[in-house]
């Protein structure tokens, strides 16, 4: 019979053999994948472009009117938002599933090496879409004079801080969730049609009261380390989710 040490040294020879083999795929994504960083920064030049004067209003009476450009790097965000969403979503199709054939792998370390990559797109693009919005505020504090600036938004280094790990959580939760739905469709093509059909039902179904808890459980905590936590909690069981959806499903 195996002795105990017999047994730990090959428990532990194959978690080295799992960490190995997770770290060669996540460097082969990295680079494999790195036109999806070349489609960030054409994503966030052009929403750079549209923040300038995108939150315009005005009001007058008589012969008195003022008007109100508002500058905030919001557009940013939700244009790498967006990016992080598809990105994540293409890591499921057909020719990245291929793709984990060419390794001597198997699909718990293709998902662990996508999670982990999934996690290196949302730093990348949560520190630059967060850092481009100051950038967009100092432009616009250069190109103006001070007696025209109204009010300017003063912040300190750990509310920056904050900030970026804050926006760096929202792209994580809004990559899983594409992964999430990447899995889903990949099932079959026919979860094109029902899902956006579901969704859409439900919100037109269910009350703006009973879909506001659902937005308002990340967006609306006060508590940066209860949000922190929320994000961790739910995202991994969503990618959990997608991971079991894929695992008896063959690459067609």
């Amino acid at each position: 019979m195996m002795s105990l040490e017999h047994k730990i040294e090959m428990a532990q020879i194959h978690e080295m053999d799992f960490v190995t083999t997770v770290k060669k795929q996540l460097h082969y994504k990295i680079r494999a994948h790195h036109s999806m960083f070349g489609t960030m920064v054409i994503m966030q030049i052009i929403a750079f472009i549209f923040s300038f004067g995108s939150e315009n209003w005005g009001v007058g009476t008589d012969n008195v009117t003022v008007h109100m450009n508002i500058t905030s790097g919001n557009i940013i965000i939700v244009f790498t938002f967006i990016w992080a969403f598809i990105m994540a979503v293409m890591l499921t199709n057909k020719p990245m599933k291929s793709m984990m054939l060419t390794f001597v792998s198997t699909k718990q370390i293709n998902h662990v090496s996508n999670f982990l990559f999934i996690i290196f797109l949302s730093v990348i693009g949560g520190v630059t879409a967060y850092l481009l919005g100051f950038l967009t505020k100092s432009i616009t504090f250069l190109l103006n004079h001070p007696e025209n600036m109204i009010f300017v938004e003063r912040v300190t280094i750990n509310e920056v801080i904050l900030g970026m790990v804050a926006t760096i959580l929202y792209m994580f939760l809004i990559s899983v969730i594409g992964y999430l739905i990447g899995e889903i469709v990949y099932l079959h093509k026919i979860f094109i049609v029902v899902l956006p059909v579901v969704i859409i039902g439900l919100f037109i179904i269910m009350h703006e009261s009973a879909i506001a808890p659902i937005f308002t459980f990340f967006t609306g905590e006060t508590n940066f380390i209860i949000f922190a936590g929320k994000i961790l909690l739910v995202a991994p069981i969503l990618f959990l989710i997608a991971f079991f959806l894929d695992r008896n499903v063959e690459v067609r």
